[in-house]
């Protein structure tokens, strides 16, 4: 859940460029990609009806998520008629990426 856990405060509290700034915003990262997953998904999702209705027969694949990058990969295929994954017809791949980071920065006049 992203909360007061990612403030500003809280990152300043890190420091920059610190270790523990580091691990906040990957854990900030995380939540980002767990929150976006199901919007992804549902829009995805959305789209494969339409192709559906076009006459593509698209099968969903399991996402897979990808912790070092909170990364999601959807992927969905129209299988032919041996049902060979190797066989397929259309095929639909969707990768989402989240990256963050607090880094250095110069201070100016108006942030003093």
């Amino acid at each position: 859940m992203i909360d007061k856990k990612f403030s500003k405060e809280a990152f300043e509290s890190c420091g920059i460029n610190s270790p523990e700034a580091k691990r906040l915003s990957e854990e900030l990262a995380a939540e980002i990609a767990k929150e976006m997953h199901l919007a992804v998904e549902i829009a995805l999702r959305q789209v494969v009806e339409r192709l559906q209705q076009l006459g593509h027969k698209l099968i969903k694949e399991a996402p897979e998520y990808d912790d070092e990058y909170a990364a999601w990969s959807y992927s969905y295929r129209d299988i032919g008629k041996d049902q060979s994954l190797n066989d397929h017809r259309l095929r639909i791949h969707f990768d989402t990426q989240v990256c963050t980071g607090y880094p250095h920065y110069l201070k100016t006049q108006e942030d003093a």
